[in-house]
């Protein structure tokens, strides 16, 4: 949960400055989202390995 916690709280500046970079709003949404969107796949991508990987070698997830 600490980490969630801290990037929550850390990088929320970087919105503004991502506002700013870009000059309108449409711009900087689309880059906020495609970054999340990019970032949530990569995260699924590995999950989905760890838990072949596990089911492999018959490990208990939990």
């Amino acid at each position: 949960m600490f980490p969630v916690a801290l990037t929550s709280f850390g990088y929320h500046h970087s919105v503004c400055s991502m506002r700013a970079y870009y000059g309108e709003e449409r711009k900087a949404k689309y880059a906020i989202l495609g970054g999340t969107g990019i970032a949530l796949t990569l995260y699924l991508i590995w999950v989905l390995v760890i838990l072949a990987i596990f089911r492999e070698i018959n490990l208990p997830l939990f």
